[in-house]
């Protein structure tokens, strides 16, 4: 494929990159969408200057190459700019600003006019370490739910770093003198093969960040309770059987925590409905604020929540329990602090034996019974109370 088909197909992959870059920040308004939108337009001007060069056209020589050198170096600079915007790490525009300025200026100097060789020589090193800081800030994500989209930017940015640094021996090789005018053409059309490759697959995976971000938060919608943030009902199978195997492949206890808000019919009817979902919502802040990362809670019933406490023994998971019994009493919703409530606990173990969720829930559930039963307001252990009974 010769270097004028190249600049085609990079001109149709710049202007369908943009294209979609800019509807997707239209409709997101992220700004790393934006700045990968400009990296795509790079591209694209680059490759629109090179088919008028490469179609005979005469060019100034602060037009072409001096502009298609920078664009290739604001690829580079708006990806890095994209990725730290999207990982939230603090990126300064002046900077940005000023690699591209100083780009063309070093493009604008003798030495860079003296020759193609003398510019890739120039503008390499810095395409190098633009790409060495992408893919470092890559590999130090720990993003589990996106790990797959930095896997793919990974892939790309370090196959153009091998490919850069080849090139760049390579012509330090020419310019000694080893190598042919005709292998020094050969390796200017690899370097836009290397740029038509390297950009489909970074805005590849650019496209598909945005999907994964958009399933992402689709499945947290259909996971997540609307008024509360936690987990709903409709997970707690899957995760409680998950946890229960895992208790007993690993010999290790595992304890539920039911938790219900005490007379909460009436604070509805005393202070409404609105102020009954907010009482619903800072309980369940308040028991996240108690928890490990590894817990879950799920809002069980309209008043009631349910916690999942890995690797928790009875001690432990009364301990925990308390805690947010008592956090729950000392506090009360920000925006409706007149409607204080309590809860009443029921906590329950898996020790041994075969794992069975719903039975577990049975347990925790008759040991809240008997704490609203006794007064309320106070935490009960269904292990506990069968052992009183004996």
């Amino acid at each position: 494929m010769d270097i004028l088909t190249l600049n085609y197909v990079n001109l149709f992959l710049g202007i369908a990159a943009s294209f979609l870059l800019i509807l997707l920040y239209k409709q997101n308004k992220q700004l790393f969408l934006l700045y990968w939108f400009f990296a795509s337009s790079c591209l694209w001007i680059n490759s629109t200057i090179g088919i008028f060069s490469r179609s005979g056209f005469d060019l100034p020589y602060w037009l072409n190459p001096a502009i298609p050198n920078t664009c290739y170096m604001g690829i580079y600079l708006f990806l890095l700019a994209g990725l730290y915007e999207q990982t939230q790490r603090k990126f300064k525009v002046g900077w940005l600003l000023a690699i591209v300025i100083l780009t063309y200026a070093i493009n604008l100097t003798e030495l860079a006019q003296a020759s193609s060789a003398n510019r890739l020589l120039l503008n390499l090193p810095i395409s190098i370490v633009l790409n060495v800081m992408a893919l470092r800030l890559l590999i130090r994500q720990k993003n589990r739910e996106l790990r797959a989209v930095y896997i793919c930017f990974s892939m790309a940015f370090l196959f153009n770093i091998i490919q850069l640094c080849s090139r760049y021996i390579l012509f330090s090789l020419d310019l000694s003198g080893i190598f042919t005018q005709h292998s020094s053409q050969i390796m200017i059309g690899l370097g836009y093969f290397a740029i038509t490759a390297f950009s489909l697959l970074t805005f590849g995976s650019c496209l598909y960040l945005v999907y994964r971000q958009q399933h992402i938060a689709l499945q947290h919608i259909a996971d997540r309770d609307a008024l509360t943030g936690v987990f709903n009902r409709w997970l707690l199978n899957e995760k409680l059987q998950t946890e229960l195997q895992r208790s007993q492949r690993l010999k290790q206890c595992c304890s539920l925590v039911m938790l219900d808000i005490d007379h909460f019919k009436q604070v509805n009817d005393l202070y409404g409905h609105v102020a009954g979902d907010r009482v619903i919502a800072h309980i369940a802040y308040v028991a996240q604020s108690e928890l490990r990362g590894y817990d879950s809670i799920f809002r069980y019933g309209g008043e009631e929540f349910l916690i999942c406490l890995p690797n928790t023994d009875s001690q432990a998971a009364l301990h925990i329990a308390e805690r947010i019994r008592i956090q729950v009493e000392q506090s009360c919703a920000i925006d409706c602090p007149q409607a204080k409530a309590t809860v009443s606990v029921g906590v329950s173990t898996y020790t041994d034996g075969e794992p069975d969720w719903q039975h577990l829930i049975t347990q925790a559930d008759n040991a809240l019974y008997q704490a609203k039963k006794q007064g309320r307001n106070q935490t009960q252990h269904y292990q506990h109370l069968v052992t009183q009974d004996l």
